[in-house]
């Protein structure tokens, strides 16, 4: 309360509820309220989907390097049906993978390695998925090679 504001004429005279449970008796209800407030789930639109994984998901947790490369040359051909592969200069297009050999140039080129890489537009969503879903690729084919 600031020193100058005045209280009220009235403000003497009211009387206070002071619960009269004990200590463990409040934190035992503080505790039931905070359960069940986790309980209650987040309404945004990605919870329906929780448990179905994306192509992320998918991609790290390929079995082996063939599943992997599946996974890249599927998206590869959602991304080809799409107007997002107009966005990516020519010589980044690829049809698809069918080595890991093939996915590490696709990544140097990515890397800029390439001279043409100059003028490219790196902040298009296509280049972004593209970056993503190779790295996550190369990830996975890093770890499926050191298990063997």
């Amino acid at each position: 309360m600031h020193s100058h504001h005045r209280v009220g004429g009235d403000a003497s005279h009211r009387q206070v509820d002071v619960p009269t449970i004990g200590i463990y008796e409040s934190l035992r209800q503080f505790q039931l309220k905070q359960q069940q407030q986790a309980k209650v789930e987040p309404s945004n639109a990605a919870s329906v989907y929780r448990e179905i994984p994306n192509d992320l998901d998918r991609i790290a947790l390929a079995n082996s390097e063939a599943e992997v490369l599946d996974l890249l040359n599927q998206l590869l051909q959602v991304l080809h049906r799409s107007v997002m592969m107009d966005e990516v200069p020519e010589p980044l297009r690829m049809a698809s993978l069918s080595t890991s050999h093939d996915l590490r140039i696709t990544i140097r080129k990515f890397q800029g390695g390439i001279p043409f890489t100059k003028e490219v537009d790196w902040n298009s969503d296509a280049l972004f998925v593209l970056r993503t879903i190779f790295a996550a690729a190369e990830e996975r084919l890093r770890i499926l090679r050191r298990r063997k």
